[in-house]
C-alpha cells in the first residue's frame, strides 16, 4: 500500500513538472472574422449535407465577444415525421464582462434540402422564420471555456480547445519539436484522446495546420487539415467512428479576418422593455428585461438588478451583418426568455 501511494505521489509530481515545463505558444484570434461551415454525413454509402452554417464573430477577449449565425440543419432520422426533414434558424450572442445574452429564432420542421450558399440560406430563413418567435437566454454565471468553444469556425485556428490555455490565449504543449523554425510538432495526451498536432507561425502568433486525434469513448478517428489561401483560411475535417464505420466531414471557409482593432460588443436589434425573462434552473424567479438589463420582479412592482453588465444595442455593420439583420427585421416577432451560463471563479 505504501508503495502504491509513493508511485502515485511520484506520478503527480511528474505531471506537475511536465505542465510547468510545457511551452506556451500564443494563438492569435482575429478581432473579427466570418465563416461558412458545411457538415456532411455519409448515408447509404454516400455523403449528403446535414448542416450549413454561416457565422460572424467579433472578439475582444474571452469575456467580451459577439457571435451571430444563421443555419439550416437536417432533422435526425428518428425525428422525421410526415416527410418533414429540415429546420433553420438564426441567433445572436453577446458576452459583456463575462455575462451572456443570446437570442434565437427557430423555424418549424419542413420539407427541403440543406442549402449550400449564403444567398439560398438567407432566402430560406426569410421564408421559414417570418412568423417564428424569438427566445432570449441570459446568465450571469458560466464557464467561459465551454462558452467560447461554441463559435463555429474557431477550430480552424485552434484545432481543438482541449489543449488551449484560454487564460493566456496560448497552446500549452510539453516536449515540442520545432521544424524549420516556424513549425512545431507535438504529441498531446488528454482524457480519452491522443493527438498529434502541427503548429505554424501566423499573425505574430501560432495556429494549427494539422491535427490527427484518436478518441477512446466513443472510438473515433478525427483528422483536420488547415491551409491558408488568398481569402483567408480553409479547413477540412474528417471523422470516422470505428464502431459502426460511419463517417462525417466538414469544410470551413474563414474570411474577412481583421486583427488588432477593438470591437463594440452590442446587440444589433433592441429587446423591448418588459419582456419576461426565464432563468434556467430558477423557474420560480420572475424577471423582465429593462433598459438593457435583466431585473428580478417582486410583488408590488419592485425590481432588483440580476447582473452588473448593461447590454448595449448598436447598428448592424456592413456586408454580411447588414444582410443578416435585414432578415432579422423582416422575421422578428415576440420573445420568450431563458438563459445562458457564465464562468464562476
Amino acid at each position: 500500500m505504501r508503495g502504491s501511494w509513493l508511485l502515485l505521489a511520484l506520478w503527480s509530481i511528474f505531471l506537475a513538472a511536465v505542465r510547468v515545463a510545457a511551452d506556451d505558444f500564443p494563438v492569435r484570434i482575429p478581432s473579427s472574422f466570418r465563416t461558412e461551415v458545411l457538415i456532411e454525413i455519409k448515408y447509404d454509402g454516400s455523403f449528403s449535407p446535414t448542416q450549413f452554417l454561416i457565422t460572424e464573430f467579433q472578439y475582444n477577449d474571452v469575456k467580451n465577444y459577439r457571435l451571430s449565425n444563421i443555419a439550416a440543419s437536417t432533422v435526425q432520422r428518428g425525428s422525421v415525421e410526415d416527410g418533414l426533414n429540415l429546420s433553420c434558424g438564426q441567433s445572436e450572442t453577446i458576452v459583456v464582462d463575462g455575462q451572456f445574452l443570446k437570442r434565437t429564432q427557430q423555424s418549424e420542421f419542413f420539407q427541403g434540402e440543406v442549402p449550400t450558399s449564403r444567398e439560398s440560406l438567407v432566402e430560406m430563413i426569410e421564408k421559414q422564420c417570418r412568423f417564428a418567435e424569438w427566445s432570449v437566454f441570459f446568465s450571469v454565471r458560466d464557464d467561459q471555456r465551454s462558452s467560447l468553444a461554441g463559435p463555429p469556425g474557431l477550430d480552424a485556428i485552434v484545432g481543438s480547445l482541449d489543449f488551449l490555455n484560454q487564460d493566456r490565449s496560448a497552446f500549452l504543449i510539453a516536449s515540442p519539436s520545432r521544424t524549420n523554425g516556424g513549425m512545431v510538432e507535438a504529441n498531446i495526451q488528454g482524457k480519452d484522446v491522443s493527438s498529434r498536432v502541427t503548429l505554424q507561425k501566423w499573425e505574430e502568433g501560432w495556429r494549427v495546420t494539422q491535427l490527427n486525434s484518436m478518441y477512446l469513448h466513443p472510438s473515433m478517428v478525427a483528422k483536420y487539415t488547415i491551409r491558408e489561401n488568398s481569402s483567408g483560411l480553409e479547413m477540412e475535417a474528417h471523422w470516422t467512428k470505428n464502431a459502426d464505420k460511419s463517417e462525417s466531414r466538414s469544410t470551413t471557409r474563414m474570411t474577412n479576418m481583421e486583427f488588432g482593432s477593438a470591437r463594440i460588443i452590442a446587440m444589433t436589434q433592441p429587446i423591448k422593455n418588459g419582456v419576461p425573462v426565464s432563468l434556467r434552473g430558477s423557474p420560480q424567479i420572475r424577471a423582465v428585461w429593462m433598459d438593457g438589463k435583466v431585473v428580478r420582479l417582486y410583488e408590488g412592482g419592485t425590481v432588483d438588478d440580476l447582473g452588473s453588465a448593461t447590454f448595449r444595442t448598436a447598428s448592424a455593420s456592413s456586408g454580411f451583418a447588414r444582410v443578416f439583420w435585414i432578415t432579422v427585421a423582416m422575421a422578428a416577432a415576440g420573445g420568450a426568455i431563458s438563459w445562458l451560463r457564465r464562468k464562476s471563479k
